[in-house]
């Protein structure tokens, strides 16, 4: 959890292993991580959240991995839960 509060402060990318030390994030025990955070160009909540997805082996997220694809991904999903929130 500090991590993501990390990544959100600094809107920096994660790429690489997963910390099981903490507060279980997935259902399963991931073995590695990617961690973004959500364009701060849009509304809060959406502003101060994160995308994070879990992968099943090591060599899933690591730091050398491209960060476009990535970023890309939090983008279309922070529309999309602006879209979503502006529905209600």
């Amino acid at each position: 959890a500090e991590d993501i509060r990390q990544i959100l402060s600094a809107q920096a990318i994660f790429l690489g292993p997963a910390d099981n030390k903490g507060p279980a994030l997935f259902s399963t025990p991931a073995s590695s991580m990617a961690a973004i955070a959500l364009p701060d160009q849009l509304p809060e909540p959406i502003s101060g959240s994160a995308l994070v997805l879990a992968g099943r082996s090591e060599s899933s997220f690591q730091p050398n991995h491209g960060k476009t694809l990535l970023t890309n991904l939090a983008e279309i999903a922070g529309v999309c839960l602006l879209a979503r929130l502006e529905t209600r």
